[in-house]
């Protein structure tokens, strides 16, 4: 009986907090999209790239293409030793300043250290160099600065299918729920992700911050390292839940590329600072172990499969409302066949990164064997 109690508990913890943070995403009157001010801040853009030919091009013209005082942005792209011919696209844009990475320095975080080091303006934005935004984004985004008391400004990420595979629809699926518990996460004290693909901050805070000081071994988490400390120094993180300040990428195009993605992202889990966000991903990981257990252990006891069942089917049910809130906002069809599936793989994959990680699996990063969230070696 215990068991049932235990699990039940579990079950309606993890699930519980889901559908709170659909609720606090639904009632936000951040929906309808923002008054841009008039009072244009001046703004430094970072954008750490390797590797990236073929998309920086693109990423640059829909920034340059920007509705916003040209002599007020100032745009870096800083190369983390590119060995294709994404230095060569960057020079195509006379306006762009490019900065080099020492050959003794590698990784994304002292890419970011060395553009905001160079940067002339205090508001800082950074975006990914396979990224592209529309024209308001970069107004969107520095609206947030009228406000002083804002810390560090978030915004959302929308996962851009290039074709119908399940992986990369499972991409688009999980990102437009994770635009959900982001947002309402961030607006209740729970830090579960901030995307350095969408991100802004103050040099000057970045500066005293020294965010990446005690996480430069970690390959990932240039993003969600420094929203934490932001919170516990008391500042706020606001989100910006307006569609004008999406930024659009491309999902990874298979299977063993997103399980090497997965496995960076979740080995710098065990570095987070924020207890609260330490329980729930350690909740959200219990849950899915729990019902691989299930499945395992009901081979040999077809009883235990009611317990599995009943785990699968209020996982599916919170599933389907969270991403239908996060695929609706973003004005994307979807039907419950495809969050099924969505729902049933997550448990999948979850636990197989979990059993790699426990395993010290090493994988693959733009060329460089990095082991689970450590920097390359």
């Amino acid at each position: 009986m215990i068991w049932y109690v235990g699990y039940g508990v579990l079950l309606a913890a993890l699930f519980g907090v889901q559908i709170f943070f659909v609720w606090v995403w639904n009632k936000s009157k951040d929906h309808d999209p923002g008054v841009y001010s008039t009072d244009f801040p001046a703004v430094t853009i970072l954008i750490p790239v390797r590797n990236e030919s073929g998309r920086i091009s693109r990423c640059l013209q829909s920034l340059v293409d920007q509705n916003y005082p040209r002599d007020l942005v100032q745009i870096l792209v800083i190369d983390d030793h590119s060995t294709d011919h994404t230095v060569d696209e960057v020079y195509m844009f006379p306006n762009v300043g490019i900065l080099h990475l020492e050959a003794r320095e590698s990784g994304k975080k002292k890419a970011i250290h060395l553009g905001v080091k160079h940067a002339r303006n205090d508001i800082i934005l950074t975006i990914d160099g396979d990224c592209r935004v529309e024209k308001n984004w970069l107004a969107t985004m520095a609206a947030r600065w009228v406000d002083s008391e804002v810390g560090l400004v978030a915004g959302p990420v929308w996962m851009v299918p290039e074709n119908s595979t399940f992986i990369q629809k499972f991409q688009e699926l999980e990102q437009a729920a994770l635009n959900v518990l982001t947002f309402s996460g961030l607006h209740t004290g729970l830090v579960l992700s901030a995307n350095g693909a969408n991100m802004g901050y103050r040099k000057s805070q970045y500066l005293s911050a020294n965010p990446y000081d005690d996480n430069q071994h970690l390959v990932s988490g240039d993003d969600v390292f420094f929203a934490q400390k932001v919170v516990e120094s008391g500042e706020r993180v606001d989100y910006v839940q307006d569609p004008e300040a999406l930024v659009f990428t491309s999902p990874v195009p298979s299977f063993q590329l997103f399980i090497q993605q997965r496995l960076r992202w979740a080995g710098k889990s065990s570095d987070y600072s924020h207890r609260s966000t330490q329980l729930y991903l350690g909740l959200f990981g219990i849950v899915n172990i729990l019902l691989a257990v299930l499945f395992f252990v009901g081979l040999w006891m077809p009883k235990v499969f009611t317990m599995l069942l009943i785990g699968l089917f209020v996982k599916f049910v919170v599933d389907y409302v969270v991403i239908q809130a996060g695929m609706r906002w973003g004005c994307r069809p979807v039907c419950w066949q495809d969050i099924l599936k969505a729902s049933l793989f997550q448990v999948v994959y979850v636990n197989y990164v979990l059993v790699l990680l426990a395993t010290g699996r090493k994988t693959n990063w733009k060329g460089r064997t990095v082991g689970s969230g450590s920097g390359p070696e």
